[in-house]
């Protein structure tokens, strides 16, 4: 009952293989989709199901996955965009509707690893500045809010590692001014008041 919902596998149109291997995958992942939504709502029928999360923006896959039927075998469509986060979002939903689609979409990882100018590319992701981030944060949260479709936005991450650096937090849990940029935005989606 403390599910915000469930989502039917991860980035099934990944290209590194690493989460749905072989070959067909639009035609697999719809079968599975068909089967668990289902499944799903026969235990729950509030629990919202999710689809994806896809990462391909171009609607390649999506439209590969809605000639394989999955249409009605989801509350919402779970996307990962990193790149041009807003543009990528648009570009589902205009194949969303092309499909006479208006379930939600929920942008489930979405953000900037502020390792510039120590590295270039950290997580295949390119490097941004500390202020960079903060200012790519606002952006994207005030965008969205104005976005009725989008159901849910998850920012990668709380808090950063040795590793990476995507956090709003530092891996010491220092406040990185994205913290801040986010504290904001969710106090005034909309902007300044």
């Amino acid at each position: 009952p403390t599910l915000a919902a469930l989502e039917v596998w991860n980035e099934p149109d990944q290209a590194n293989q690493h989460y749905f291997a072989g070959p067909d995958k639009a035609v697999r992942y719809a079968a599975l989709l068909r089967a668990a939504y289902p499944a799903i709502k026969a235990v729950d029928p509030t629990l919202p199901v999710l689809a994806g999360s896809l990462v391909g923006s171009n609607g390649a896959f999506l439209s590969a996955l809605y000639a394989a039927g999955i249409k009605g075998y989801y509350d919402g469509l779970s996307v990962h965009f990193y790149n041009l986060t807003l543009a990528s979002v648009r570009s589902i939903r205009e194949v969303q509707l092309a499909n006479g689609d208006s379930t939600p979409i929920w942008l489930n990882e979405f953000g900037w690893s502020s390792c510039w100018p120590h590295y270039r590319i950290q997580q295949e992701q390119g490097c941004v500045t500390p202020a960079i981030q903060a200012a790519n944060v606002t952006s994207v949260i005030r965008a969205l809010a104005r976005s009725r479709y989008v159901a849910a936005a998850v920012l990668y991450k709380l808090q950063g590692t040795n590793a990476e650096n995507f956090g709003l937090l530092s891996a010491s849990g220092a406040h990185k001014p994205a913290f801040a940029a986010m504290r904001s935005a969710m106090l005034s989606p909309l902007g300044p008041t």
